[in-house]
C-alpha cells in the first residue's frame, strides 16, 4: 500500500489491533502516523515498525534476504 492509501486506511470493524510496516522515509512515517492516530482514536491497539535505516522499506530487506 502506498503512503497516500495508508494515510487514508479506514478503521475496519472486527479488527482490534493493527501492525503498520512503514517505509523509513518522511512520506511513509507521516502516513503511518496518520493511520495510527485514526485507529488509536477509535480505541484500537496500533504498532508501527520501520526498517533500521532511513530511506529503506521492507521490500529492500526482503530482496536482500532472498539474494
Amino acid at each position: 500500500i502506498d503512503a497516500g492509501n495508508l494515510a487514508a486506511f479506514p478503521v475496519l470493524p472486527g479488527i482490534e489491533s493493527l501492525l503498520i510496516a512503514a517505509d523509513h522515509d518522511d512520506a511513509g512515517m507521516r502516513a503511518a502516523e496518520a493511520c495510527a492516530l485514526r485507529w488509536h482514536s477509535a480505541g484500537r491497539e496500533v504498532s508501527i515498525i520501520v526498517p533500521d535505516r532511513q530511506g529503506r522499506d521492507f521490500n529492500d530487506i526482503a530482496t536482500e534476504e532472498a539474494a
